[in-house]
């Protein structure tokens, strides 16, 4: 099955997951928190792969800040980006048993440039992303990771509608495909992954798409399942921390299993290479 897919660039404020379910796009990529921010009860969506196995999502301080952990960020002002982010702040915060109330929350302009001269003392963003920007502008800096505080959650979410699981698992079948096979050379090769970026970005230089690429790899290939799997009990344990109901509803692992079935064996619910 031949597929003509044409990329939609995310704009700041865009509503993905109803972007997807009322049928402007087909499939789209959400995280766990930005799923349970959605009114999820009233969308037509479905999770069929996860990309991202380990949480991305961290916190960015300047070295000599004096801050080592989230329980340094008291009195400290945070970047606030949108209503995501501030999910993930508040989160982390708990699980320090820190009041969200304790932390300066900063909801001005997001432009890193804030944070290299000082006028915000913590910078969110992810590992493969602000980190290497902060780096290669010449300053020195500190990564304090989301997942060190419980939150693990799956993130680049592969998500579809369910009449197009319906109506034509082909497609879904083929485009999933696609999806992994492409991920699974870019952990193998990056120079290879660097090309394909480079096609579709514009304004990145290549140093940073090179480090990119390189640091986002471990988030991806764990060695413990094959790319894009959705664990079903983890699935299920995530949506209850973010409070999503009938999470079986919004996922299936049927179309994981099929692409995967002539590589792997399934022994219990993992696959394993053959």
């Amino acid at each position: 099955l031949k597929l003509d897919v044409e990329f939609v660039e995310y704009k700041f404020g865009c509503d993905i997951a109803e972007s997807l379910s009322s049928g402007v796009v087909d499939f789209a990529l959400l995280s766990t928190p930005c799923f349970a921010g959605t009114s999820s009860d009233n969308l037509d969506i479905v999770a069929i792969a996860a990309i991202f196995q380990v949480e991305p999502a961290v916190f960015i301080v300047m070295d000599g800040s004096g801050i080592e952990t989230v329980k340094d960020f008291v009195g400290k002002s945070i970047i606030v980006k949108n209503p995501y982010w501030e999910r993930i702040i508040d989160r982390v915060l708990q699980a320090a048993d820190i009041s969200p109330d304790r932390v300066v929350k900063d909801r001005g302009a997001v432009d890193i440039k804030r944070f290299l001269l000082g006028e915000v003392d913590i910078w969110t963003g992810y590992a493969q992303n602000e980190p290497v920007e902060v780096d290669l502008s010449g300053y020195a800096s500190k990564t304090i990771y989301a997942f060190d505080y419980g939150l693990n959650d799956y993130e680049g979410i592969i998500f579809t509608r369910s009449d197009i699981i319906s109506e034509r698992p082909d497609i879904v079948t083929a485009f999933l495909s696609a999806s992994l096979r492409g991920w699974n050379i870019v952990v193998t090769n990056p120079e290879l992954g660097l090309d394909a970026v480079d096609t579709f970005t514009t304004g990145l230089s290549i140093p940073f798409q090179r480090r990119s690429i390189r640091e986002l790899i471990p988030y991806i290939s764990t060695g413990i399942a094959p790319t894009g799997w959705i664990d079903s009990e983890r699935w299920r344990t995530s949506c209850a921390r973010w409070g999503i109901k009938n999470p079986d509803k919004y996922y299936t692992d049927s179309f994981l299993r099929r692409v995967y079935t002539e590589r792997y064996l399934e022994i219990g619910n993992v696959l394993v290479d053959k």
